[in-house]
């Protein structure tokens, strides 16, 4: 026994586990009576089954003395309590078996209470009768457990450290719970372009479905995943491109010690030791502080002498009045939409791991997520991690007929037939029905009506049109889904619905002058839209406010290839720094200076990689591009 620990505390533990605890009990009776031979004793634990009259706690309890918890690395399996038996042999408890929060933490369910399981039905509130059409989700069940209730005591929050690795171990298995469903269900679900599933059932009627499209992978409706920050990265531009750079870039940061924290904490209790009551985002914005050699200055404040590396800048006002520290900054470009919709939205914390399947993304997302206890503790009550105002709708685009179904066994036939509508094929209805919807862009049909139905209407709520009677306007924004330049026609229908007010079809938008265009893209030529670089310009500033610096250097290579940009040196000299930021980062790092700039050598290097990936691609170097030839070490001409 470790010095520190106290034995009476000890026995009084193991008497109550003795005698309180049916695990304990169950373990007992059944070395009592068990046959000499424990190795021919097979256990089967389900996670979903439960026998009649009997009582969930005790159902396929362990049949051995000798117990090691195991907790697994995700990226060999589940993360499930393995039995240990005297043969040597290991059984598996699931995550999700009602077992496994009373034996991973008997000290918190110290008479073996029930964890969640798969199956819990819901209650009519009203009636108190059971709803069987219904169960309680994960989230759910630990979201009831955690929250604190007049006269009555919940001990779990009195547990301080292991609390919160019991609040982190339980979002775990929530999210878990989560990605496995999609993952099972990837099985039935597939999809497809309409055009592509259409051709496969008119070629062959007795076409196997599972044999046509691609599983579904993880969606942007899953928070967290790469899906859903690309999609408020490219939200938050759209802010961009209709009011402009925004005006202030404002941070807060919580402090533990306020008093209406205080007034929440139990006896003897510490903010840190609550992380339901203090959530605090850990990040911080990393400001340039110069050193005494480079202009810094030095104070002294009692006996302490003190420099700019212990000064950030705030705003006192905002700070006494609040009591947290508040810094406000003046954004004089949209560089800071940049940096603050990056930095939010890179993704989950990031540790080292080993990916099996680079096109799994589910398996890349359990392998290498960092879940803190704050997070675990938003996820499980469901708080926003994300808010903006207003609202960004988002458009779909597609060519004619090839917008994307999703279908499984028993519906492909119907769906062959008959495609889905889309924002994109509805948008051309109603140009064809309505007069006011022909004076609009794509873009700026959200504004004036609600998608509802597969269907547009018109607002009934916002500000009257005066030239429209019964028209009414909202702050709702438009966003078409930004399509890759080396998406062909795709891209250049793009541009055309960015452009062409009105259309009430794929053949109208690309009619030019009464005389119907080929291709969009010869539409789009025919329009003057590519007499000029400014929509590769506007490709880039996506690129650059969303994706990382190797990802624009790809695109800038296919635009060069492909695209034919009049005056390529111009884009270069404006997206370079986007393009190098990954050198300038690495050279900082190397140097171990934070203070280093971009210089000749960066954006050298920068020329080096993208150079590199055209002769990959094309065979040609870069100032066959009309860029200019970078030097390389030990080049030999």
């Amino acid at each position: 026994m470790g010095p520190n620990l106290k034995r009476q505390i000890i026995e009084i533990l193991q008497d109550i586990l003795n005698t309180q605890n049916v695990y304990i009990s169950t373990f007992k009776t059944t070395l009592e009576h068990a046959p000499p031979n424990l190795s021919n004793l097979k256990i089967i634990i389900k996670a979903d089954h439960k026998p009649a009259n009997e009582h969930s706690g005790r159902y396929n309890a362990p049949t051995t003395n000798e117990i090691a918890v195991l907790m697994l690395d995700e990226d060999k399996g589940p993360r499930d309590i393995v039995l240990h038996g005297r043969d040597g042999r290991l059984q598996r408890v699931s995550e999700l078996h009602r077992s496994y929060d009373p034996l991973q933490y008997p000290l918190m369910f110290i008479c073996g209470e029930d964890g969640y399981c798969i199956g819990i039905p819901t209650i009519f509130p009203a009636t108190g009768q059971i709803n069987l059409n219904k169960t309680v989700s994960c989230m759910q069940f630990y979201s009831y457990r955690f929250m604190v209730r007049d006269n009555e005591t919940n001990f779990l929050l009195l547990f301080r450290k292991l609390f919160s690795q019991f609040v982190v171990d339980m979002a775990a298995k929530m999210i878990s719970a989560r990605l496995n469903f999609i993952r099972t269900h990837q099985k039935t679900l597939r999809a497809e372009n309409y055009i592509h599933l259409r051709d496969a059932v008119n070629n062959d009627a007795n076409v196997n479905p599972r044999n046509v499209g691609q599983q579904i992978i993880l969606p942007s409706t899953f928070t967290g995943s790469p899906r859903y920050l690309h999609e408020k990265n490219q939200d938050a531009m759209t802010y961009v491109r209709k009011h402009g750079r925004p005006d202030l870039f404002i941070t807060m940061t919580c402090k533990p010690e306020w008093q209406d924290i205080k007034t929440e904490l139990f006896s003897r209790q510490k903010s840190v030791d609550r992380h339901d009551i203090v959530a605090r985002d850990d990040g911080y914005p990393q400001y340039r502080r110069r050193s005494l050699e480079k202009g810094g200055e030095v104070a002294v404040i009692g006996t302490k002498e003190i420099n700019n590396s212990w000064v950030v800048p705030y705003s006192p006002i905002l700070s006494r009045c609040f009591s947290a520290h508040i810094n406000v900054e003046y954004c004089h470009s949209v560089k800071a939409i940049k940096y603050l919709t990056k930095y939010i939205n890179k993704g989950s914390d990031q540790a080292t791991f080993a990916i099996k399947d680079p096109k799994n993304e589910v398996e890349k997302y359990l392998n290498g997520r960092y879940l803190s206890t704050s997070e675990a503790f938003w996820r499980i009550f469901k708080f926003p991690i994300h808010d903006h105002y207003p609202a960004v709708y988002h458009l779909a685009v597609h060519l004619e007929n090839g917008q994307r179904v999703t279908f499984n066994d028993s519906n492909f036939q119907q769906i062959s037939q008959n495609p889905p509508a889309t924002t994109l094929t509805e948008f051309f209805k109603l140009c064809r029905n309505d007069n006011f919807a022909k004076t609009l862009l794509y873009c700026d049909v959200p504004s004036y009506y609600t998608w509802k139905n597969k269907q547009f209407y018109r607002r009934k709520q916002g500000k009257v049109v005066p030239e429209y009677p019964g028209i009414k306007r909202d702050d709702t924004l438009g966003r078409v889904y930004t399509i890759h330049p080396n998406s062909g026609e795709c891209f250049f229908l793009r541009i055309l619905l960015h452009n062409v007010r009105g259309p009430v079809s794929f053949k109208m938008i690309r009619t030019v002058n009464g005389e119907i265009q080929p291709t969009y893209q010869a539409a789009c030529k025919k329009l003057g839209l590519l007499e000029d670089d400014e929509h590769w310009k506007y490709a880039l500033v996506d690129a650059s406010a969303t994706q990382s610096p190797r990802q624009i250097r790809d695109l800038f290579a296919i635009l060069l290839m492909f695209c034919q940009p009049t005056e390529p040196k111009s884009l270069w000299e404006e997206f370079k720094e986007s393009m190098c930021e990954d050198i300038l980062y690495q050279a900082r790092s190397e140097q171990r200076n934070n203070e280093l700039l971009f210089s000749d050598d960066i954006f050298n290097q920068g020329l080096i990689l993208i150079e590199d990936k055209l002769l990959m691609l094309s065979d040609k170097r870069i100032d066959e591009y009309g860029l200019p030839k970078p030097t390389r070490i030990n080049q030999m001409d």
